[in-house]
């Protein structure tokens, strides 16, 4: 299985150096992810795409509510 491409994903709180977290059950929300998808639980095109979902059902977030979203749609 190929490394997924997180950087592609939909407004990724992220900086020069990859993705960026403001708490640490952030980056422990996105190492399951990235475990659950190695380990075949689901395609990255189908995380993609429930994500962006997730994402479009709040068009008003700022950014800041990032990982809830990222929660929610795991």
């Amino acid at each position: 299985m190929s490394a997924p491409d997180v950087l592609a994903l939909p407004r990724l709180p992220r900086d020069a150096e990859g993705p960026v977290f403001a708490e640490p059950w952030q980056a422990q929300a996105f190492a399951l992810t990235l475990k659950l998808h190695e380990d075949g639980a689901f395609s990255w095109k189908e995380w993609a795409q429930t994500l962006s979902d997730e994402l479009a059902g709040d068009p008003t977030d700022d950014g800041s509510r990032y990982y809830e979203h990222w929660v929610a749609a795991l």
